[in-house]
């Protein structure tokens, strides 16, 4: 088995990216840098050197027609709830088949087929009156789709590993995966994800990680091209508002202590069936 490091994972992300780049530049598909990776490009003009991922987001309309577009590529493939019964985001992964991955730890174990991936995020319209409320509801439904996985359905809480929780939970995974079904809880979720994309409210957000990502639609209309790794890909005009929304000072370094990747439990091999 032959292994991949890092800094080498981080060059097939960026071919990847520059495969995505071309396609929404050919289709006028406006996306843009996110998170991590866009405060790269501002404070790095490339990848944060600890960090050890990449992520675009775009709005819905732009997510599905893309999503419809990488659908078709020999070389890379996506994955979502839609295709992995085990998956448990909102967002899509875009995967090379070229490599595989293999778990440190046993945290997260249905990742092990998506070898080196981009994480891709849908924008949505929230709530103008109370966007946070509709975060919570997507969040609840999430908890829900968590509860249709056996591999999933005893880490919706703090503590992933216990016995009491596995126990616990049980009957909740039989109630969600067989009664309920998984179709009905992903339908009730897209739901509460795109309701008001119809009428376009003035916010536009997303629920990965907390409540913080609440941003306004405007910031979404406007974009530019950014110096990423002696590259050039796209990002927000306006990012400066979107990234102080999510990190506050977004340009302070963190203490030495904390500037480590975040996917420390998993690292990429070459997937030789495909070499």
């Amino acid at each position: 088995m032959q292994y991949i490091t890092i800094d080498q994972a981080k060059q097939v992300m960026l071919e990847m990216m520059d495969y995505i780049h071309d396609i929404c530049i050919k289709n006028d598909i406006k996306y843009s840098l996110a998170y991590g990776t866009l405060i790269g490009a501002v404070r790095h003009k490339g990848f944060i050197p600890w960090d050890d991922d990449f992520d675009i987001f775009l709005t819905r309309e732009n997510y599905e027609k893309l999503l419809k577009l990488l659908e078709n590529s020999k070389d890379y493939f996506i994955v979502n709830y839609n295709t992995d019964n085990n998956l448990c985001n909102h967002f899509s992964k875009f995967c090379s088949k070229k490599y595989k991955g293999e778990q440190v730890n046993k945290y997260l174990a249905q990742m092990i087929d998506f070898g080196v991936f981009i994480d891709i995020f849908p924008l949505d319209y929230l709530d103008n009156d109370n966007p946070k409320k509709q975060l919570l509801e997507i969040k609840k439904s999430l908890k829900k789709l968590q509860l249709t996985s056996f591999l999933n359905y005893n880490k919706t809480g703090k503590r992933h590993t216990t016995y009491l929780k596995s126990i616990t939970n049980f009957p909740r995974f039989l109630y969600y995966k067989f009664i309920v079904t998984r179709t009905k809880v992903i339908e009730e979720m897209n739901l509460k994800l795109t309701k008001n994309n119809k009428k376009k409210t003035n916010i536009l957000g997303e629920y990965s990680s907390g409540m913080n990502e609440i941003y306004d639609s405007k910031d979404f209309e406007e974009y530019a091209y950014c110096d990423f790794e002696n590259r050039k890909y796209m990002m927000i005009k306006n990012f400066d508002s979107v990234l102080k929304t999510t990190y506050g000072n977004y340009n302070k370094l963190p203490p030495e202590e904390e500037r480590v990747n975040g996917h420390a439990y998993y690292r990429y091999y070459i997937n030789e069936q495909q070499s």
